[in-house]
């Protein structure tokens, strides 16, 4: 009985031995893939940082490009409010010099017809 009971002790003993090594290389093998995960995150969260990055970028661009648009827009208002301004300068000048043309009509007509009576007298 004592040798039964050595014998299963010395059996156990082996299994345990046996279960020691299997944790052990599943430990080993879990904590390489935990490794292998931190370091994909830690590429990952690089790969992210630089996204962040290049849309922050891109976000000045925008930001800046509005800020132009919107000064161009102002000084093509400006230029187009100028414009009106010079377009209706000219239609004045354009008018007063047509009042003027047609009194020098009428004057020119004036003096032909104040001639032809001197001329009928």
């Amino acid at each position: 009985k004592k040798e039964e009971l050595e014998s299963e002790r010395e059996h156990l003993k082996a299994e345990l031995a046996h279960f020691k090594i299997t944790v052990e290389n599943v430990d080993g093998k879990l904590k390489e893939e935990m490794q292998k995960m931190q370091i994909e995150s830690a590429e990952l969260d690089g790969v992210v940082q630089e996204q962040r990055d290049v849309l922050k970028s891109q976000l000045r661009l925008i930001e800046s490009s509005k800020v132009r648009i919107e000064q161009t827009e102002s000084q093509l208002s400006k230029v187009k409010m100028e414009l009106e301004g010079s377009k209706q300068e000219l239609e004045d000048q354009s008018k007063a010099h047509e009042e003027e043309q047609d009194r020098m009509r009428v004057q020119i007509h004036e003096q032909h017809v104040t001639r032809g009576r001197l001329e009928t007298q």
